[in-house]
């Protein structure tokens, strides 16, 4: 999920050579509840516990304290004309494009027990899901732009998506379950040893 469509000064598509996703978050900004997108730098490089560790950096770092969410807070405050000249150059040439809105999106509204339906979005992919069922499964949705792939080859994602997570995403996550178990039993167990007898 790399390739976007850029609109100006002619149509065509442009390819990126690594990917950014942008994650939707919720924030307090300036005394009123937004959306502040964490962006990630070709995440499929991370570890899943490098990932969360940036994710959790990131929500609680105060929003005055990162350049990017300042400069997006600057645009908010334009005049309309001025926010439109800039939305527009951001999505039509492509390293603004990428540093602005990545390559791909994930939001979820999972944690409210719902989903999001059909989203538009100013990335050409938004991956969205909704809350597990009893047995864990999660239903998937990706919003794409049509005017870049076709739903067959959204459908393959999917299914790729799938395989991934149910083998070495999964398999990744029982190892740090287990790390932190073993790192759990050795905590108590030096608790133990350095109790008063």
């Amino acid at each position: 999920m790399r390739r976007a469509y850029i609109k100006y000064p002619w149509p065509y598509f442009y390819e990126y050579a690594e990917s950014k996703v942008t994650i939707a978050q919720e924030r307090e900004i300036l005394g009123d509840i937004g959306l502040l997108p964490i962006r990630i730098r070709s995440p499929e490089a991370f570890a899943l516990d490098v990932i969360s560790q940036l994710i959790r950096d990131a929500v609680a770092a105060p929003v005055e304290t990162i350049r990017f969410y300042r400069t997006v807070i600057r645009i908010a405050r334009l005049p309309f004309p001025l926010r439109r000249l800039v939305w527009g150059f951001s999505l039509n040439y492509p390293k603004a494009r990428r540093y602005a809105f990545g390559t791909y999106g994930v939001s979820s509204v999972a944690r409210w027990r719902t989903e999001l339906g059909t989203t538009r979005a100013p990335v050409p992919y938004l991956l969205s899901y909704g809350p597990a069922d009893a047995d864990g499964n999660v239903e998937v949705r990706l919003n794409l732009d049509h005017r870049i792939i076709d739903g067959a080859f959204a459908a393959r994602v999917l299914c790729r998506l799938e395989e991934v997570l149910n083998s070495s995403i999964l398999a990744e996550l029982r190892d740090l379950a287990d790390r932190e178990a073993r790192a759990g039993i050795v905590e108590r167990s030096h608790a133990e040893e350095r109790a008063p007898t």
